[in-house]
This record gives structure tokens, sequence and C-alpha cells, in this order.
């Protein structure tokens, strides 16, 4: 059997496949009229996150793995790629030393992804101590999505097109700490406590978000996102039953007043018709987002 860690500095099929796909994308995410990504896509393509993160520290490859992870990996919400940049002082650094090389586009779902960054959790919690982590995670979440740099970074959501936004929207709630329990209680083993956790997390992150972002407001407004109504957890072990969080309906603020009536000029038809209506809503009291 061939070695893996000797094809590591090979140019091998999937390393060629990835360099194909990638003068694609940067193709696609030519700078256009207002500097973003380029047009929405429905699929994604086949790359391995781990030779994009590799590549991402090599000095020739660096730049290119940084519009990949960009314009491709965090829109296809890939698997382990929070875990191996976001969340490692290492590939946050990188990632930032590369933001001018992006384009507009890029950079503002690389800065939102930046910002609000999920600090991992214990592995291995137990159904009896659930509720406090729930509480203190919880709380986190909270406090992160109350910087003032992160609204401003998610404010700028609204420079990209509307149906390229709702692909992002699993990456920026993602957690992706304890995805799958696994493995009983031995040392680094996960637990289905935890595993709830994560996505207990992830369900409050995407209404968190939405909460603060006039863009996301107006796709739901729209039809086309959904927050979820409540987000829960089942404890099999003591003390038992449904751990459950209910959240309030999604509604206009005097904060959003200013963005919606800015995104009257926007480059895009769906913001300008969307805004003109929320503030039709608002004017008549219509608070709700959504609210016919």
């Amino acid at each position: 059997m061939v070695d893996q860690c000797m094809l590591r500095g090979a140019i091998s099929p999937l390393r060629v496949q990835i360099w194909v796909m990638a003068v694609m994308l940067l193709a696609l995410s030519a700078v256009g009229q207002a500097g973003l990504i380029g047009t929405p896509r429905d699929t994604c393509s086949i790359l391995d996150v781990e030779d994009v993160v590799h590549d991402l520290f090599e000095p020739e490859t660096a730049e290119t793995s940084a519009h990949l992870i960009a314009s491709e990996l965090m829109r296809c919400n890939s698997d382990g790629l929070k875990n191996a940049i976001f969340w490692k002082h290492k590939g946050r650094k990188q990632l930032k030393s590369l933001r001018d090389q992006l384009t507009l586009g890029e950079q503002v779902v690389v800065d939102v992804s930046l910002a609000t960054v999920q600090p991992p959790f214990k592995r291995f919690i137990h159904d009896n101590g659930f509720t406090d982590h729930l509480r203190k995670n919880t709380a986190i979440v909270d406090e992160i999505y109350s910087r003032p740099g992160v609204r401003r970074a998610i404010d700028r959501l609204s420079t990209l097109d509307p149906e390229l936004l709702v692909q992002y929207l699993p990456f920026f709630k993602r957690v992706g700490w304890v995805r799958v329990a696994c493995c009983g209680q031995g040392p680094g083993n996960t637990s289905y406590a935890s595993q709830g956790l994560n996505f207990m997390l992830e369900d409050i992150r995407d209404v968190r978000l939405a909460r603060r972002s006039v863009a996301i407001k107006l796709l739901i407004q729209e039809g086309l996102y959904e927050l979820p109504e409540q987000t829960g957890y089942h404890r099999d072990f003591d003390p038992g039953g449904w751990v459950v969080v209910k959240f309030r309906q999604l509604r206009w603020s005097d904060d959003d007043v200013a963005h919606l009536e800015a995104l009257q000029s926007s480059p895009y038809e769906f913001y300008r018709l969307a805004a003109s209506e929320a503030l039709a809503a608002i004017r008549d009291g219509r608070l709700i987002v959504g609210t016919p």
C-alpha cells in the first residue's frame, strides 16, 4: 500500500482535479459591478477539505486555496472545514493574511465566519449537567453576536447576491464540534449530550444571526429561508426528559430602518423590492417579519 504521507507533496489525480476546479472558481469569482462572488451555483463540487487546507499553507497554492475555501467549501458547508481552519489560531491567522487577495464578497463571508466562531465545549458532557452547559454556551453565543465588530460584518451580508447568501447560512450557524456521538466513555470519545448541545447551539446561532441581519430578515420575509420555531434535546439518562428552547418571532426593529432605506438603492432588485415591502410593514405596525 502506498504511504499517504509520501503523496502529500506529489501531484495526485485528486490534486489535479482541485486545480482544475480552482481555475473554474476563480473565473466565476471575477470581480463584477459590486466586486462580489460570482454567479450563485446550485451544486457542490467534490473537493477534499484536507488537501485544500494543506495547500492553504503552501506559498505557491495559498491564494488559490483561500478562494476555494471562501467560494466553495464554506458555501457547501463542507465537513471538517470549521475544525481545521476557523477553530485553530494558525488557520485563522493564515486566512486573515490572505484576506486582501479575496474578492469583496469572499471577504464578507470570511469576516462573518471568523467573527462568529463558537468556542469548543467538552466532548463528553452528561445528561445531568446538560442544562448548565447549554446555559453557559448560549451566553457565549449572545456575547459573540452582540459585539459591535460582528454587527458591522453582518451588515455587509446585504452586499451579496441573495441567492448566494442563502447557501452560506448553514455554514455561518455551524458549530461543527461534536456532530457524532461515538465510542462510549473512553478518552477523546463523545456523548449524545455533547452532540445534542452542538445542534441546539446551531439553531440558537441561526436565530441570533437572523435577528441581527437585515438581509436575512428579508430572505425570511420573502420565503427564501426559514428559522426553527424551537430546538431541543432529549435526555435518555438521569434526569431524563426534553430540554427545549422556544424562539420568539422575528421582528423588525428601529435599528433596521436605516439599513432598509439604504437597500432601496441596492444593485439587487430583490433587496430593493423586499426592503420597500418591509418599510411599508413597519409603517403599518406589522413588526413581525413576514406578517401579511
